[in-house]
């Protein structure tokens, strides 16, 4: 289907059928934008680090919060059963050189989230990056939509949209590691009824591995290809959510186009429960909602959810009246802050986010009164702000140019007439 559709990368069939690595370099699609990360352990280097660093690792206590312990360890059994992972494994099945991970468990909003810890076992430094991954964000959701309407009152036909949102079940675990990878992949998992960490081997792709990451959006970017060329559909493919658009009273025939790619192709998604949602005129994914309500009359608007909103403001004033906070919650707050502000207007959110930049690094704990400013302004600019509008292009674009010029104690009218020129190019 990939040849026939004219896709360049069909190397991703390969890492589909024979599995994917954990080291080395990660192989060159030609699609993506070059980025240079050498590897900065070399595999003699990484073994040598993981006979030293067997006993420790082992040795790692539990997390400290039995119900997170617990969790993690009872959805590592169920990942056995699934046969995700094999194991438990006595230490002497496992080679000397060879490096365990730690798994933690993460909380988020509906679940804990299992990680596994290939950073501080060396692996993800035995990773040479050459090329860019490039998410299709919010952003490029938006610019679909943008293109539609601009097309639509082009051809004065009607622009109404639906959209839903497909969710592939259990993502990572659909790619298997090749016999190469899985050397790699053992993982360490605190029993809590034993009071000690086993060891497991991971067989398919684990959650906080760069190969991971690289191996699984090469084969979803195949996947979207064949729905956009193949299917025809109106879609983006972020990680393992599809934001798919439709046209009034195509809904149904896109869903079931989508719906048959999925199976046809061998990938499990959500066909029900909370993941599963019709099309709708308004659709929730990636943390926005998208607003499709007046997209005939060529209007989309996008906003952070009100349970994002809710979340990230309560966060906020959590640490704000602590007057204090740890790297791992600076990091945490860090990223939703990110997420969200790309929804808001202007730069004041993006510059209110930059004072977390030293409790990430931990640099500091403790907040100044001018940093505490700054996050209760995001939360205020947070909560007041509107949803992005989203309209289609105007053919006669209007070009502001300035030169960033401005007097304070001069009138409005000279203020603008210095710093802007206004003016429509002409046609040709």
């Amino acid at each position: 289907m990939l040849e026939e559709t004219g896709f360049a990368d069909l190397g991703a069939v390969d890492e589909l059928q024979l599995g994917a690595d954990l080291t080395g370099e990660v192989p060159k699609t030609r699609l993506l934008p070059p980025k240079f990360v050498p590897a900065l352990l070399t595999p003699d280097s990484l073994a040598m680090r993981a006979k030293l660093d067997r006993d420790r690792v082992l040795q790692v206590p539990g997390s400290g919060d039995s119900e997170i312990d617990q969790e993690v360890y009872d959805k590592t059994i169920d990942e056995v059963r699934c046969g995700w992972l094999r194991g438990p494994l006595a230490p002497e099945q496992v080679p000397a050189e060879a490096p365990i991970s730690k798994r933690f468990g993460l909380r988020q909003k509906h679940k804990i989230r299992l990680i596994d810890n290939f950073s501080e076992s060396g692996v993800n430094d035995c990773v040479t990056v050459c090329e860019s991954p490039v998410l299709h964000t919010v952003d490029v959701a938006g610019a679909l939509v943008t293109c539609w309407l601009e097309e639509c009152a082009h051809s004065q036909r009607d622009a109404t949209l639906f959209a839903r949102a497909f969710d592939l079940s259990n993502a990572y675990r659909q790619v298997a590691l090749s016999k190469e990878g899985r050397k790699f992949s053992h993982i360490s998992v605190f029993n809590p009824a034993l009071g000690h960490r086993e060891i497991f081997q991971c067989l398919v792709l684990p959650f906080g591995a760069v190969r991971s990451v690289h191996s699984f959006l090469r084969i979803a970017r195949a996947l979207w290809h064949l729905g956009v060329v193949g299917c025809k559909l109106m879609w983006s493919s972020f990680y393992d959510d599809f934001i798919t658009f439709a046209p009034k009273g195509l809904e149904r025939s896109s869903e079931l186009a989508a719906e048959a790619l999925f199976k046809l192709t061998g990938w499990l998604f959500a066909e029900s429960g909370r993941k599963c949602v019709p099309f709708s005129q308004t659709c929730e994914a990636l943390g926005v909602i998208f607003d499709l309500s007046c997209s005939g009359s060529g209007l989309c608007r996008i906003s952070n959810t009100e349970a994002h909103v809710a979340e990230i403001s309560a966060a906020l004033l959590d640490v704000i009246s602590k007057g204090c906070m740890t790297r791992a919650e600076a990091q945490k707050l860090r990223g939703r802050m990110q997420f969200a502000e790309a929804q808001l207007f202007g730069r004041t959110a993006k510059r209110c986010v930059k004072v977390l930049s030293s409790f990430t690094e931990h640099r500091r704990s403790l907040l100044s009164a001018k940093e505490k400013a700054f996050l209760e302004l995001f939360r205020a600019y947070l909560v007041s702000s509107r949803p992005r509008e989203l309209r289609a292009l105007n053919s006669s674009p209007t070009l502001i140019f300035t030169d960033a010029c401005y007097e304070s104690d001069a009138r409005m009218e000279v203020w603008t007439r210095r710093s802007y020129d206004f003016f429509k190019p002409c046609a040709g």
